[in-house]
C-alpha cells in the first residue's frame, strides 16, 4: 500500500469527514491514478498512520475517507542520532537519504576542524528546505512513521551538548589504538532510549575533537580493519544498530 505524509496533521473532526485532495497539493497521488475503492496511507509525521479509501476522483481532486487510524510500527524504540561531520554537498544529501532509511531519528550536520566546506548564509534557508525534502521523501519511501529532523549546521561543541542525554555515545575514530568492539554493546542496547553516533568529515576527526568527545562520554568502536569513507562509516553503524535493536 502506498504511503505518503500529510502536509499537516488532521484532527479527529477532519478524519471523520470526507477528505478532498487537490492535484496542486498532492500531485504524487494523482500520478498513481488511484481508482474508487483503492487505499493508501497518510502518515502524520508524529507516529500515527491513517488508512484512506478513495470514494471519488476526477481530473483535479480525489475524495477519500479514513477507514483506520493506527500507530506506526516502523519506528525503533530507541532514538538514533547521527552527528555527521560536514562533508561536501552531494555526500551530505546521500547520507541523509540513507540514514533516514536506516532509522535515524535526527541528523545533525557538524562543522568540524577538517570540514572542507564553506557555509553560504544566503543559501542556507533554501538548503535547509532541500534537505528536509530529502528526509521527507526517504521517510515516505521507507514507510517511516516520522519525518526525521535534519538540523541546521552545528558547531562541534553545540553538537556534543545536543546529545548530552544520550544513553550510548559512539565515535568511529581511526587513530584510536584501543578500540572497542560493537558486539560488546549488545547487552546494553535493549535498555537504551537514545544513541548518538559521531562521524568525522572527509578529513577525519582531529585529536582535539577526539579528546572533547571523549570528555563528553563518547567511546570509540571499531568498524573493521578497513578505513571507511565518511559517507560509509555512519551508515555502517546505523545498519548494525538498527538490525540489533529490531531483533533485541
Amino acid at each position: 500500500m502506498h504511503q505518503f505524509f500529510l502536509n499537516e496533521p488532521l484532527n479527529d473532526d477532519a478524519l471523520n469527514a470526507p477528505l478532498v485532495l487537490s492535484r496542486k497539493e498532492y500531485q504524487h497521488l494523482f500520478v498513481l491514478r488511484l481508482r474508487d475503492g483503492e487505499q493508501f496511507v497518510f502518515a502524520d509525521g508524529c507516529g500515527r498512520e491513517h488508512v484512506f479509501e478513495v470514494v471519488a476522483s476526477d481530473k483535479n481532486t480525489i475524495t477519500a475517507k479514513c477507514i483506520e487510524t493506527r500507530a506506526s510500527e516502523n519506528e525503533l524504540a530507541c532514538q538514533l542520532v547521527l552527528l555527521q561531520g560536514l562533508p561536501k554537498r552531494e555526500k551530505l544529501e546521500f547520507i541523509i537519504q540513507k540514514a533516514v532509511e536506516l532509522g535515524a531519528h535526527d541528523i545533525l550536520p557538524v562543522m568540524m576542524a577538517r570540514s572542507n566546506v564553506r557555509i553560504d548564509e544566503k543559501k542556507s534557508e533554501r538548503k535547509a528546505e532541500r534537505l528536509h525534502e530529502i528526509s521527507k521523501s526517504a521517510a515516505s519511501q521507507s514507510k517511516r512513521g516520522i519525518i526525521p529532523e535534519v538540523h541546521g549546521v552545528q558547531s562541534f561543541a553545540s553538537a556534543l551538548d545536543a546529545v548530552s542525554d544520550a544513553d550510548i555515545k559512539l565515535i568511529a575514530y581511526e587513530d584510536e589504538t584501543n578500540r572497542g568492539t560493537l558486539s560488546a554493546l549488545l547487552p546494553t542496547l535493549p535498555q537504551a532510549k537514545k544513541i548518538a553516533i559521531l562521524v568525522g568529515p572527509e578529513g577525519g576527526i582531529s585529536d582535539e575533537e577526539w579528546q572533547q568527545a571523549k570528555a563528553h562520554g563518547f567511546q570509540s568502536v571499531s568498524l573493521g580493519k578497513r578505513i571507511l569513507r565518511t559517507e560509509t562509516a555512519g551508515l555502517c553503524l546505523l545498519s548494525y544498530l538498527m538490525l540489533h535493536l529490531e531483533n533485541a
